[in-house]
């Protein structure tokens, strides 16, 4: 690979794909992570582990094997949300990848799980550790990467004008069934559901569904996936809380047992509810993702498409290198930096 800034992230990779260096390595803060934040159940975090394993072998990283090698590298500020398990390695490899320096102020969760990872590249590459750095104040960087909520933006603008930056706003991903999905497929949209509560921008909040659709099967699928979340009661009050307000005000809903099902256009519903939308034809569907692709990750269905880039279910939390949050283009941006 031209570029050597990949090889340490190659080594990783395979250090990341065996099952026993992973839990001798992360086992200790798995567990302490989980009661630092009752978001990162240990599945999901050696979820998150295990697709950034995958994503760093040789064919990924060859997509960014060519680039604008900086004459002085500039010091990347990156602030990133924390909303699911190691999110942030990605911001990590780009900045690195493109010959910058990494200078992070972390989510109080990910701090500790990020350190580890930046810690087993400095054991494969030692110069590194002048290029990495976890703080609470970002200084003075040179630009900036910055995840924020969508209604932060206009305040964030004011601050960050200053600086050359990436402002990432809240998106979520979408699903389209037409009511002929079978069994498995069902289960593999619930997983795009309920990994990581159905937090990030990877999670499926939204469905569009045909007229007269019947949601037993969906429910059944979301209730038998979801079980392992079922007896979090972190996240269970935040689904009654969801349940008294609708009881209250007398508003239909359906309940899988995890997550309530509700009417709604609404792209980014509050945590335990997925909406849905009904659709007589598919070009309404169509029409609709293309007026809110900013705001759309990820488009799930087993159908093709016109003029949609879509997955198949079960794969909307799956994370390539080149899949970039929020589809901003991270690598490009950093490799452009004069």
């Amino acid at each position: 690979m031209s570029n050597e800034n990949l090889a340490p992230f190659f080594e990783l990779g395979k250090k990341l794909r065996q099952k026993d260096f992973v839990e001798r390595t992360f086992g200790e803060a798995i567990s302490l992570q989980q009661q630092l934040l009752p978001w990162y159940l240990p599945t999901f975090v050696e979820e998150a582990i295990t697709n950034i394993a995958n994503a760093l072998v040789e064919e990924q990283l060859q997509a960014f094997a060519n680039y604008n090698k900086p004459s002085a590298p500039k010091t990347i500020g990156v602030v990133p949300s924390g909303v699911t398990p190691l999110e942030n390695f990605y911001d990590l490899f780009y900045v690195l990848a493109a010959g910058h320096n990494y200078s992070c102020k972390p989510a109080p969760g990910d701090k500790t799980l990020l350190s580890i990872m930046a810690e087993l590249l400095i054991e494969i590459e030692p110069s590194w550790r002048e290029r990495i750095r976890f703080s609470q104040s970002l200084g003075r960087p040179d630009a900036i990467i910055l995840d924020t909520m969508a209604d932060q933006g206009d305040v964030l603008h004011q601050y960050l004008h200053k600086f050359k930056h990436i402002l990432r706003h809240s998106t979520s991903s979408v699903a389209i069934l037409t009511g002929d999905e079978s069994e498995q497929q069902l289960q593999a949209l619930a997983r795009d559901i309920h990994l990581f509560f159905g937090r990030g921008e990877r999670g499926v909040a939204k469905l569009y569904v045909p007229c007269n659709y019947d949601f037993v099967p969906l429910l059944h699928a979301i209730h038998d996936s979801s079980t392992v979340i079922a007896d979090n009661n972190y996240y269970l009050n935040h689904l009654d809380y969801q349940k008294s307000i609708r009881l209250m005000n007398k508003l239909f809903y359906m309940d899988s047992g995890t997550f309530l099902l509700l009417e709604s256009s609404d792209l980014n519903p509050a945590l335990s509810i997925v909406n849905y939308q009904y659709y007589g034809d598919l070009t309404v569907v169509t029409d609709d993702i293309g007026r809110n692709c900013e705001n759309i990750q990820h488009v799930m269905s087993e159908e093709v498409l016109p003029n949609i880039n879509t997955l198949p279910f079960g794969t909307s939390h799956i994370h390539p290198l080149t899949d970039y949050t929020s589809n901003i283009n991270v690598f490009e941006f950093l490799n452009q930096l004069n």
